[in-house]
């Protein structure tokens, strides 16, 4: 990992970079498979991406009911664990929810049992403090933390993973061309927020951003192979406007619309960021993969 990773905003200290989340999930798997942890329990509301990694290096997963936050649901997740041998826990911080006391109560003693807790901070590592260790006790707990960069920040490629022992990861041509498809779409955003405050046609021809980024997701979907996050990512996230970010973040609830819609069951007093900014998204984003489905 190169030295100047812990300086980049949003890279907690230790963490490695890799090109996408799921890259990131794919060494959590592999590290798994050393440790002899052949099993995973999983939230039964899930993106296939957060699952892939997993089976791809063997593991067999098990999903396990979530509750009405969409998070690991405690009483099944003790149940799920009750006479099992050591496996690994996925913890994901859905729409940005983090364990309340019974689930971070289950994960800790879960983890003191010898389970390998992962906690995917995607949705939630924006509302945590820069480079800090995270506010939740899951995270608190957690073998492993992963993040995709790539989901929320103006980055044609980027993740970050901690737990895994750090090692140079090389990059190959399908990497490249991920990058390549997002530097594209994020120029596209560009000029159509230009478009939209100048007029169509002020800046030149119309740009489809949202079919760039779908193109880009298509490539993410075929580059499974851990690599390294590239200069051009790491160059843009060392001088992006953090404050600025944060605060168009912070003021609209979500930087952008989020990548799974609302689930139709959901209760209503349930936070789900799907309000973006009114002048529109700060980039319009990668779409994510459809989730599970949703378990009341």
């Amino acid at each position: 990992m190169p030295d100047d990773a812990a300086s980049l905003p949003f890279v907690p200290p230790g963490a490695m970079l890799t090109a996408s989340g799921r890259q990131a999930l794919s060494l959590v798997a592999q590290h798994l498979r050393t440790r002899g942890i052949t099993e995973l329990l999983a939230p039964s509301y899930h993106c296939t991406t957060m699952i892939e990694p997993f089976q791809l290096e063997g593991l067999h997963v098990e999903l396990t009911p979530v509750a009405a936050d969409l998070l690991l649901d405690p009483h099944a997740l003790a149940a799920a664990l009750e006479g099992r041998g050591r496996c690994g826990i996925l913890h994901s911080e859905t729409a940005g929810h983090v364990a309340g006391p019974a689930l971070a109560a289950v994960l800790a003693a879960a983890r003191e049992g010898g389970h390998a807790v992962v906690v995917d901070e995607t949705h939630s590592f924006l509302d945590k403090p820069l480079g800090g260790a995270g506010r939740t006790a899951g995270a608190l707990t957690a073998y492993y933390r992963v993040a995709s960069l790539r989901k929320w920040l103006p980055l044609p490629d980027g993740a970050w993973v901690l737990g895994v022992p750090p090692r140079p990861l090389a990059r190959h041509a399908i990497d490249d061309a991920v990058t390549s498809a997002g530097l594209l779409a994020l120029a596209a955003g560009a000029v159509e927020g230009l478009q939209g405050q100048c007029g169509p046609g002020a800046v030149g021809e119309d740009a489809d951003a949202g079919e760039l980024w779908r193109r880009a997701e298509d490539l993410v979907d075929r580059a499974i192979q851990p690599a390294a996050m590239s200069p051009r990512a790491r160059a843009l996230l060392a001088v992006l406007d953090v404050e600025g970010f944060l605060r168009r973040h912070r003021a609209a609830g979500s930087p952008l619309p989020f990548h799974w819609p609302r689930p139709r069951n959901l209760p209503a007093h349930i936070r789900w960021p799907d309000n973006p900014p009114a002048d529109g998204p700060i980039h319009t984003g990668a779409l994510g993969s459809t989730p599970g489905t949703y378990v009341p």
